[in-house]
């Protein structure tokens, strides 16, 4: 059985990014200091060995500070808590609360546009089309072939079972767990994105294997493997597992 772990969450900030974040740095100044402590976090990650790493959150306030944004009705310094450290300081803490009724001022969709808009842009002189909120039937009945480029090791795309479920092929890149459901010749083509120009010639690979079979075989393959992950079987496989354990 593989098992595979994330390494995702906080991690402890440096001393010296917290006495930015209480200095009342500019934020241009503080993005600065986070760049240095992300680094440095990330290379301790990689030196240790990790295939997975986080960026500590360091820029965050809270895990749920960017949907605090997006809420009326709550004030971002509202509750008040004390504590003492292990010198005996007492320290005043301050974190967001609801003050009123709660109600949405904008969507997650909307507090990235900006991202999106500097997409369009990179993207102007390319032959990509943005479809914008599409069904998944009605996406994967315009595409041949899904892609998913993922650079980090991501234990299971869930975009790639997905597409198998509409009988689309998938194009991933070999990390994490996405080698062990796209076989090449089966169930799509896989590339190493640490490979220069390797993208490029699996998607010529792909274009000529579809062209010169229809994908007709490649779509029952996935058909089938989409099988494994119905919630069904999904959970039948869970509880057998927990009964091994337990036996």
């Amino acid at each position: 059985m593989t098992v595979r772990a994330d390494n995702l969450g906080s991690l402890l900030r440096p001393p010296y990014l917290l006495d930015a974040r209480h200095d009342g740095l500019a934020p241009e100044q503080l993005r600065e200091v986070e760049d240095r402590a992300i680094e440095e976090a990330i290379k301790l990650q990689e030196d240790a060995g990790l295939p997975i790493v986080t960026d500590g959150e360091y820029r965050r306030r809270f895990f749920f500070s960017t949907v605090e944004v997006l809420l009326e009705g709550i004030d971002p310094l509202g509750f008040v808590r004390h504590h003492r450290d292990e010198e005996g300081v007492e320290h005043e803490l301050r974190t967001p609360t609801p003050v009123a009724r709660l109600s949405r001022i904008s969507t997650l969709v909307d507090y990235e546009l900006d991202y999106v808009r500097g997409l369009r842009e990179r993207a102007k002189d390319w032959p990509i089309e943005f479809l914008g909120k599409v069904t998944p039937a009605a996406f994967y009945e315009s595409v041949d072939v899904t892609v998913v480029p993922s650079l980090w090791h991501e234990p299971l795309a869930r975009v790639i079972f997905e597409s198998f479920a509409h009988g689309v092929p998938v194009l991933a890149s070999s990390r994490g767990g996405s080698p062990e459901l796209v076989v090449p010749g089966k169930t799509g083509w896989l590339f190493d994105p640490a490979e220069e120009g390797a993208l490029e010639r699996a998607m010529e690979r792909a274009v000529a294997e579809m062209q010169a079979t229809s994908g007709a075989a490649l779509s029952g393959e996935c058909l089938r493997e989409a099988q494994r992950f119905l919630p069904d079987r999904v959970v039948e496989s869970h509880l057998r597992t927990f009964e091994r354990m337990v036996s």
